[in-house]
């Protein structure tokens, strides 16, 4: 039982922390794992899956269903969208390599004219590498953050390693 109570302050305190926006490694423990088969706390398991790997409308829809549950735990509303927002934008980011300010707009639930603004906070929060083009309406993405650091992420990164290695062994010829 003091597991359980400390994997829910654990996810909590990661979802109220405006810097945290990597969420896989607490899916990845143990206690938090337990969460999911434990009745009283499924609910924070399943909220933590939104932030891992979800949208803003899955969490929307969430806390349309369960606002006393998230409110109880001690998360803000406003702070929780903000965050989903960025990181909605993070799983757009990843799909396409230059994205319209509508599709942006679509997918973070706000106007066309917030969205420079919320592609600055992405920026900012070292979430997304990327140039606005203002004259097409459209964002550039030359990097965005893996929400989820997987066996595809993993084998990406050997591969670049593998390229940067044989460059060099090349350099060095």
């Amino acid at each position: 039982a003091t597991a359980l109570k400390q994997a829910v302050v654990a996810v909590v305190e990661a979802i109220a922390n405006p810097k945290v926006y990597q969420f896989d490694p607490y899916m990845d423990l143990d206690a938090v794992q337990a969460l999911k088969t434990d009745s009283a706390n499924s609910k924070t398991f399943e909220l933590l899956k939104i932030f891992a790997a979800d949208d803003l409308d899955t969490f929307n829809k969430f806390y349309s269903s369960n606002s006393a549950f998230v409110d109880g735990l001690g998360l803000k509303k406003d702070e929780c969208v903000r965050k989903m927002r960025l990181l909605s934008l993070c799983t757009l980011a990843s799909s396409k390599a230059e994205m319209k300010y509508s599709e942006i707009a679509a997918c973070m639930q706000i106007g066309e004219a917030e969205v420079e603004a919320w592609v600055i906070k992405a920026i900012t929060a070292k979430l997304l590498d990327a140039k606005m083009d203002q004259i097409n309406k459209a964002v550039v993405v030359n990097h965005c953050a893996d929400r989820v650091f997987s066996k595809k992420q993993w084998t990406a990164l050997r591969d670049k390693i593998g390229s940067w290695r044989d460059n060099m062994k090349h350099l060095l010829q």
